[in-house]
């Protein structure tokens, strides 16, 4: 029999600020990879489908080729993981000869092996549920998984839950929580990767620490680097750069093509995203995909999106001065909320740029495609494409903005899909 087909889901539920403004909760990196991938590398298969809401629906379809975005029907998932009818080869007429629909939340991470042994057992019509009752996933029949396909996923899928069974997983639910179990994740995923151990360090760098360092061959470390693996494993992918006199301190990633400046400080518990550029210091924080911070400058407990670039001397806070505990506001219109966190940075979506000597203040929230050009502290709170400058803030020209992605990418070779292009201006103001 075929493995029982894998969807995983955003069920919206969570409120991520601007770090969802282009891509699903499941896809949201958080270690090496993004929960999606995780959940794959925990379950042993890979989604052959992926729920989103419909802002992203078509977005998702340019990116992930390799799963169905939004079926409506379980006959739209490839034939090949289905179980074969009843006497011969498995056709999509045949309803009842049809396999189960895995449902697996993309808010959940997928590292912690108690949740995964839970979800490897359920039987047709059972769920897995946290202890406040969210739905980390869900085993459907072949009778429900149309019914509930056929309309918003996390509408039907309590409807058809039989019996359900609790775990001590919690799922994603703000863009702190993501800092919170940084730690873990990034712990599972460098103790699961392939990437190959080295056991003897380049010529002139220098490793210290009982975990490995982890080094593909097309990686390279040049003399003067000093590698801390106290705390816990480094990896450096396919491409990754690092410069003299740089500091990596474990447990870090560092992704495919990204380049470490000389005198780097790479602080503990971070993962860094492909193809970017950092300088100064960076401590505990997620740094997305082509963005750059590439000249001094401190980075601490923050999250920063995708194709970002922050300017030399860009510089934020990640602890009050009252050491007391950080708000956030991830909406101008709604209240700055508790992050319970005592150390927490700013959240920022994709396509931010900050001019030298930008301040952000503890917290801070600038949402995604916004141009932050101001001698003071920057607010707690940017809206989505704002020009700010010490006149204060503008909408962004939406021609300028373009142009300068267009550059911006171009220079990485790629380009703005139309689907992004389209999301992105619906973001203007």
């Amino acid at each position: 029999m075929e493995p029982t087909p894998l969807l995983i889901f955003d069920d919206g539920l969570g409120d991520f600020g601007p770090l969802t403004d282009l891509r699903p909760a499941f896809a949201l990196r958080n270690g090496v990879v993004n929960n999606r991938r995780r959940i794959e590398t925990s379950l042993g298969q890979m989604a052959a489908a992926l729920v989103v809401s419909d802002a992203l629906v078509e977005i998702l379809r340019q990116r992930e080729t390799d799963a169905v975005v939004n079926p409506t029907s379980i006959e739209q998932l490839p034939a090949s993981l289905m179980t074969k009818a009843e006497g011969g080869p498995w056709e999509s007429s045949v309803r009842a000869e049809r396999c189960a629909l895995l449902c697996v939340n993309g808010r959940w991470t997928g590292h912690d092996d108690a949740s995964r042994e839970h979800i490897a057992a359920l039987e047709p019509g059972q769920a897995v549920v946290t202890a406040d009752g969210g739905t980390v996933a869900v085993l459907l029949g072949p009778d429900d998984a149309d019914a509930v396909l056929s309309q918003p996923l996390h509408n039907g899928l309590n409807a058809t839950t039989q019996s359900a069974t609790s775990c001590d997983a919690a799922l994603l639910a703000r863009p702190w929580d993501l800092l919170d179990q940084l730690d873990a994740t990034l712990g599972h995923d460098l103790c699961h990767t392939d990437l190959p151990r080295c056991d003897t360090p380049p010529p002139g760098v220098t490793v210290i620490g009982e975990h490995p360092l982890r080094l593909h061959p097309t990686a390279t470390l040049l003399p003067q680097v000093v590698i801390d693996t106290t705390l816990g494993p480094v990896a450096l992918d396919a491409g990754a750069h690092v410069l003299p006199f740089c500091v990596i301190e474990g447990p870090a990633y560092l992704g495919r093509n990204a380049e470490l400046a000389a005198h780097t400080a790479l602080r503990s518990t971070t993962a860094v995203g492909d193809g970017g550029k950092l300088g100064g210091e960076v401590k505990a924080s997620i740094v997305g995909d082509f963005t750059n911070k590439a000249h001094h400058g401190y980075l601490g407990n923050a999250i920063v999106g995708d194709w970002c670039n922050l300017g030399a001397g860009t510089t934020v806070s990640n602890l009050k001065n009252t050491y007391g505990e950080v708000r956030a506001k991830l909406d101008a219109d709604r209240e700055a909320e508790a992050t319970g966190r005592q150390f927490q940075g700013p959240i920022v979506g994709d396509f931010v740029r900050t001019a030298i000597g930008t301040l952000l203040p503890t917290g801070a929230c600038v949402g995604t495609g916004s141009c932050l050009v101001s001698s003071a502290f920057v607010p707690k709170h940017v809206p989505a494409m704002t020009f700010l400058t010490d006149a204060g803030p503008r909408p962004m020209d939406p021609e300028a903005f373009f142009a300068t992605a267009r550059r911006m990418m171009g220079r990485r070779d790629t380009a703005l899909s139309d689907a992004e292009q389209s999301r992105l201006q619906s973001l203007m103001h």
